[in-house]
């Protein structure tokens, strides 16, 4: 019946699982510089927003070379979480596989400046997610298979230069999205991207 949770600073950790299945957990809020691992929040049918203050260090300890402040979100992290609307990526540089995988309701989401990669299947079956910003100025180094299977038809992504749209453009071969549009802007750089 765990409806809300709200982390005191003393709380650095959340291990595997530690959430997973908390079928009525509607919110959370975490505190600065904590770690998420995999499957921490899988399962949660109604969460729909997760606040954290400051940057989270979302899975850490498996991110090798991984510089304090730079995050990741683990494996399934927020799986099967199918009402959740709004999640704040911080300074995530790397979403790994199934993280968001079947979050129904998400119908937008920033990528953070200093991302670098996005897993496998990372949004997989996304149905509403129509809408992806990417704040990078650099190009984005992985885009991985399936990463985008089953989102919306004809999503949009947001860049900030022709330079990341090229290199997003070649990024998104494999990644399963159906007639996506590239755009800076209002202005459409490349369509029926597949």
């Amino acid at each position: 019946n765990l409806r809300k949770v709200v982390l005191p600073k003393s709380i650095t950790n959340i291990d595997i699982e530690s959430f997973h299945n908390c079928k009525k957990l509607e919110k959370v809020t975490l505190p600065k510089n904590t770690v998420i691992h995999n499957r921490a929040f899988k399962d949660c049918k109604n969460l729909k927003t997760l606040e954290y203050k400051g940057t989270s260090e979302f899975d850490s300890i498996i991110f090798y070379g991984a510089k304090k402040g730079e995050t990741r979100i683990g494996e399934e992290a927020f799986a099967n979480c199918v009402k959740l609307e709004k999640i704040n990526l911080g300074k995530t540089r790397e979403i790994e596989p199934n993280a968001f995988e079947n979050c129904k309701s998400l119908k937008s989401i920033s990528l953070p400046k200093n991302m670098t990669a996005i897993c496998d299947e990372a949004f997989l079956d996304c149905k509403n997610l129509s809408k992806v910003t990417v704040k990078s100025k650099k190009d984005i180094l992985g885009i991985g298979e399936d990463a985008f299977e089953n989102t919306k038809k004809g999503i949009k992504f947001y860049v900030k230069n022709k330079r990341v749209a090229k290199s997003l453009k070649k990024q998104l071969k494999g990644s399963g999205v159906r007639n996506a549009k590239i755009l800076i802007g209002k202005k459409v750089v490349y369509k029926n991207v597949k």
